[in-house]
Order: C-alpha cells, then sequence, then structure tokens
C-alpha cells in the first residue's frame, strides 16, 4: 500500500488510517485472536475516534497483556474519561 497518495486524500475513505481498518477487518476475518481486535481497535481510534474504539476492547481477554492496557489507558484519556483509566492500569487517576 502506498500511503503518500492517500495522506493527501480528501476521502476519509481515502486515508490509510480507514485502509488499515479494513485490512484489519480482513485479517480478523482469516485469523481471529484478541490481539488483532486490539490493534484494528486502535486504529479505529486514530481514525474515527477514542469513543468508538474503547467499546470493542471491553470483550477481549487481554488482562494479562500490557499492550492492551497501555492502549486502553490511552483510549480512555483521549476521550476525556481520566476516572476510569485507572481501574484499567491499576494505577491511581
Amino acid at each position: 500500500m502506498r500511503l503518500s497518495p492517500c495522506r493527501c486524500s480528501p476521502n476519509q475513505d481515502d486515508r490509510p488510517g480507514t485502509q488499515i481498518v479494513v485490512l484489519y477487518d480482513q485479517l480478523l476475518a482469516v485469523a481471529p485472536s484478541p490481539v488483532v481486535a486490539l490493534n484494528r481497535a486502535i486504529a479505529v481510534g486514530e481514525v474515527v475516534g477514542p469513543a468508538p474504539a474503547l467499546t470493542p476492547l471491553d470483550g477481549l481477554d487481554l488482562q494479562g497483556y500490557q499492550p492492551f492496557h497501555a492502549a486502553r489507558a490511552d483510549l480512555l484519556r483521549r476521550a476525556g474519561r481520566t476516572a476510569t483509566r485507572g481501574s484499567s492500569t491499576n494505577v491511581p487517576p
């Protein structure tokens, strides 16, 4: 995938982030895993915003996977939900 023409496109559907979400959708269809779902949610957070990216994280069984907690905490911070951030990272907000 060439990023430079996409990066300049005024059409949101042509931008790399949107294409990355589509690629993660395809990867989930052929090789579903919680880590792929996490990466897709992170891409959604970059394209659409943090709030829609948080919902898919709720069902993931990645409590022992540190990048899950870092990504969730970042999405919560960006969504302005700092009061719940501590519950994800076990660190007081």
